[in-house]
């Protein structure tokens, strides 16, 4: 099984310049340029898909998005769409007991990102004077934590609220890529002591890279001690709410002041689908409502008044029409699979006589050659094209806290089988017997 050559960029774009306004097409021609152009992108539905967490959407949450396309509710105001406004209370309410935050309020955002702005901004929302002055009226220099292996988007959400990118402390991570608590208490006392005010500490449960699991609970007892909030970046890693194991890796979440969580990396929804939970609703409508004449005085049941978003897709349904459909046991199932073949993947890779890094509840495993040499980006590289050649399968590229490359392949598709495992293994076997 190999991966067909893709078209170049100019093939590309040549057949885009051919759709033309002034010269108009049938709906079919434009819909075979269309469909054979996104042949062309990277096949994140694929079984032998291992690359980063975009999940398989399920047939019910694709269809979910076909009838609210034709619908096409406008999620600003309860009164415009409470159907769908109800929906999605209801979709984020299951969701968030499963999570263990049954009595948090969520709300659907596009993803991740937009979920750890979120957080950024109901913490500053928080503290005297920001709501009308914004930073320039925060008594004190905020500081957010977030360990080294934290989401990129944490960062680039200290910039965008105004506070730049110096406002992030960088935590040290142990040998897993979990963060040490010790480094964060250190941070935490060296930004008291200089006269600095701990505004967030960005907890991460399921780093990108390697899957690590940050600390929750002494997270949360740390950030309290400094009169800071805490932001579990779960985007991922809440994924193992939904095995049947229950794994131990999310204990503490429940501490949280808020949390990220994406249905598009755990629940088999498209992408643009994330949940951000916060303690109250009122936390998130400190932050987000804003009055307007046009508008109903009365926005406790509007979306777009504790959200970043105004008019916004109906995104809800996306996540409820798969877990009505599937049950809590058809979803177990499927999560579970997953993590038998993330498990399954590690020991046929150590077979092959790979050398691993360490393993996470979540279903990745990161790996070099087993010679000496095999450890260099070239050979990750050669790695990853050997896997595509050999066996049609996407892997991706993660760095170890010391900076070192790595391969890695996750699980994330429900249709991954044990025998694309398998073939995946087998090739990066014989590439390293070459």
């Amino acid at each position: 099984m190999s991966a067909p050559a893709r078209p170049s960029v100019a093939a590309l774009t040549a057949a885009l310049d051919a759709l033309d306004p002034a010269r108009p097409v049938s709906l079919e021609r434009a819909l075979e340029v269309v469909g054979r152009g996104l042949t062309t992108s990277t096949r994140t539905g694929h079984p032998r898909y291992l690359g980063l967490p975009h999940a398989t959407p399920l047939e019910s949450s694709a269809l979910a998005d076909l009838l609210v396309s034709v619908e096409n509710p406008a999620l600003a105001t309860f009164e415009h769409a409470p159907f769908a406004a109800l929906a999605e209370a209801r979709a984020a309410a299951l969701v968030g007991a499963r999570l263990g935050l049954p009595a948090h309020h969520g709300v659907f955002t596009s993803g991740g990102a937009e979920s750890n702005l979120s957080a950024v901004l109901v913490a500053l929302a928080a503290q005297p004077g920001w709501r009308a002055r914004g930073v320039r009226g925060l008594a004190r220099e905020p500081a957010i934590y977030a360990s080294h292996e934290a989401h990129a988007t944490v960062w680039r959400a200290a910039r965008l609220a105004g506070l730049g990118d110096d406002a992030v402390r960088g935590v040290a991570v142990d040998r897993a890529g979990a963060m040490r608590l010790d480094a964060l208490a250190d941070a935490l006392g060296r930004d008291v002591a200089r006269g600095r005010a701990p505004l967030l500490v960005v907890a991460t449960a399921g780093t990108t890279g390697s899957g690590a699991f940050d600390p929750l609970e002494g997270a949360a007892a740390l950030a309290t001690s400094r009169g800071a909030r805490l932001h579990v970046d779960a985007a991922w890693g809440g994924l193992l709410a939904f095995s049947s194991a229950h794994p131990a890796a999310l204990l503490g979440l429940h501490l949280a002041d808020s949390v990220a969580f994406d249905p598009h990396k755990a629940l088999f929804s498209p992408l643009g689908t994330g949940l951000f939970f916060t303690r109250t609703r009122a936390e998130a409508h400190a932050a987000f409502s804003q009055s307007a004449p046009y508008l109903p005085r009365d926005d406790s049941r509007d979306a777009r008044a504790h959200g970043l978003a105004w008019s916004r897709r109906f995104v809800g349904l996306r996540v409820l029409l798969p877990l009505v459909t599937e049950g809590w046991r058809g979803i177990e199932a499927r999560v579970d699979a997953m993590l038998a073949l993330g498990d399954r993947l590690a020991t046929r890779l150590a077979a092959e006589g790979m050398r691993l890094g360490p393993r996470s509840p979540l279903p990745v495993v990161t790996f070099t050659g087993p010679r000496p040499g095999q450890d260099s980006a070239q050979w990750v590289d050669e790695a990853l094209a050997y896997a595509r050649a050999r066996a049609g399968a996407t892997l991706a590229v993660t760095r170890t806290p010391s900076g070192a490359r790595r391969a890695r392949a996750a699980i994330v598709s429900p249709h991954t089988s044990a025998e694309d495992v398998d073939a995946v293994a087998a090739a990066v076997g014989e590439l390293s017997r070459r």
